[in-house]
C-alpha cells in the first residue's frame, strides 16, 4: 500500500484558476476603498454587501480604513522601488517591523540610516512616525526613543491584525464569487488539469495546506478530516469573540529561542501559530501503524505551489524528520511551473536542508521535481 500526502500552497489555488495572490488581494483592495472612484468595476458589490450585512458592520467605517493601514501606503508609496515585489506583503511586513526594532536599539535623531539595507522601510518610518505616534518629538524628552517606539510598534501590530482581516474578507468574497450558486459569475472554478491527476485514489490523499482556503476540499472530495490548516482557515461568519486564526506574518530568523527579538515577535509566524492555536496535527499523517503487525506503507509526500520559502522552514524540516523517522520507503515529489521556479524551489530546499543532505536525498531517490502540468513524469516518480 502507499500512503499520499499534499502539501499545497498557494500556487495550488492559482492553479486551480483562483485568484488568491497578493498581488490579486492588493488590486481589490485598492477599487473597493472608499477612495476609488470607478471601484464597481471591479468586484460583485451583491456579494460585499450581503458579506457586510452578514457581519453586522458599518460598511464606511469598515473600509475607511483602508487607505490608513501603514503596511498598504508604504507599499503603494514605494511600488516603483519595490519594483516586481511590490506585492509581497510578508517582506513588506518584515521590512517594516525591523525597521521599528533598528530605531529602537539606535535612537530615531541620531540613527544613520544611510547604508542600511532597509532604507526604504527605515526612511518611511522616520517619514511618518508623527502620524504613527503624534507628538513624538515631545515624547522623546519625557519617555524616550524605546517607549516611542514601542507606541509605533503597537500601531504596526494594530495594522497587521486590520490587514489579516482585509485578507479574511477578501478570500471569503472569492469563495462566495468561486463556489457559491447564488453568485452570478461566469468564472465559477472547476478543477484543472495537473500532475496530481496521476495520483489514484487523490480524494483519500492527506493534506497539510499552507493557504486559508478549502480549494482542495472543494475541487478533490478530501474530507476536512484528513486536512491540517497549519496557518488556519478563513471564517468571516465568526462570532464577534473570536479570533482571527489566519497567520499572516514573517519568517523566525533566530535559530536559538533566546535569540528571539521580543519586538519582532507578534509578526512572527511561530508565535501566530501559538496564540491561534492552530496546531501541529499533520504529524499524525506521518504516524506508524498502531498495529505494531502491520507492515508500514510507503508514502509519496506531494508539494505544490510552494516555493518552499525558508518563512515556512520550521514545517519542511518536520517532515522530513517525521519521513525518516516512520520507516519504510518515502519520496518527497516537488512541483514547479517553470525552470525558474524550480531552481527557487532547489535554493530554498538547500537552505532548509544543506547542500549535502540535498545531494543525498536525490540520489537516493527521496527527492524529486516534477513539471506540474506533466502528468506522465508524475506516474513515474510516485511510489
Amino acid at each position: 500500500m502507499v500512503e499520499n500526502i499534499l502539501i499545497l500552497g498557494n500556487g495550488f489555488d492559482l492553479a486551480m484558476g483562483r485568484k488568491t495572490s497578493y498581488g490579486d488581494f492588493l488590486r481589490f483592495l485598492n477599487s473597493i476603498s472608499v477612495q476609488s472612484s470607478n471601484s464597481e468595476e471591479f468586484f460583485d458589490t451583491n456579494i460585499i454587501d450581503g458579506l457586510i450585512q452578514e457581519k453586522k458592520i458599518e460598511k464606511d467605517d469598515y473600509f475607511s480604513k483602508i487607505s490608513k493601514n501603514l503596511f498598504l501606503n508604504y507599499i503603494y508609496e514605494n511600488k516603483k522601488k519595490l519594483g516586481k515585489k511590490w506585492s509581497s506583503i510578508e517582506l513588506v511586513i518584515s521590512d517594516i517591523a525591523e525597521a521599528i526594532a533598528f530605531f529602537k536599539k539606535n535612537g530615531i535623531k541620531n540613527a544613520y540610516i544611510e547604508n542600511e539595507s532597509n532604507y526604504t522601510a527605515l526612511i518611511y518610518i522616520k517619514k511618518y512616525l508623527d502620524v504613527f505616534v503624534p507628538g513624538y518629538l515631545q515624547l522623546l524628552a519625557i519617555i524616550g526613543s524605546q517607549e516611542v517606539m514601542d507606541k509605533c510598534n503597537e500601531k504596526c501590530i494594530q495594522a497587521l491584525n486590520d490587514l489579516t482581516d482585509y485578507l479574511e474578507f477578501y478570500l471569503t468574497y472569492l469563495d462566495k464569487l468561486d463556489f457559491d450558486s447564488d453568485s452570478d459569475s461566469e468564472q465559477r472554478i472547476v478543477k484543472q488539469d495537473s500532475s496530481l491527476d496521476a495520483i489514484e485514489g487523490l480524494q483519500n490523499a492527506k493534506v497539510l495546506t499552507f493557504n486559508y482556503t478549502d480549494t482542495a476540499n472543494r475541487l478533490f472530495g478530501i474530507s476536512e478530516e484528513n486536512t491540517h490548516f497549519i496557518h488556519g482557515r478563513i471564517d468571516f461568519a465568526r462570532d464577534k469573540k473570536s479570533i482571527n486564526t489566519m497567520v499572516f506574518g514573517i519568517e523566525d530568523k533566530e535559530d536559538k529561542t533566546e535569540n528571539i527579538n521580543p519586538d519582532l515577535i507578534s509578526y512572527q509566524k511561530f508565535y501566530q501559530r501559538i496564540i491561534k492555536e492552530t496546531g501541529s496535527d499533520y504529524r499524525k499523517f506521518f504516524e506508524k501503524p498502531k498495529d505494531s503487525g502491520k507492515s508500514v506503507d510507503d508514502m509519496n509526500i506531494i508539494v505544490f505551489g510552494h516555493s518552499v520559502d525558508p518563512l515556512d522552514k520550521e514545517i519542511f524540516e518536520k517532515c522530513f524528520e517525521l519521513a525518516e523517522e516512520r520507516g519504510g520507503k518515502y519520496k518527497f515529489i516537488f512541483n514547479y511551473y517553470d525552470e525558474k521556479a524550480k531552481r527557487e524551489i532547489v535554493k530554498n530546499l538547500t537552505i532548509i536542508l544543506e547542500k549535502e543532505r540535498m545531494i543525498s536525498l536525490t540520489a537516493e531517490q527521496k527527492v524529486a521535481f516534477v513539471k506540474c502540468d506533466d502528468v506522465q513524469r508524475m506516474k513515474r516518480e510516485l511510489l
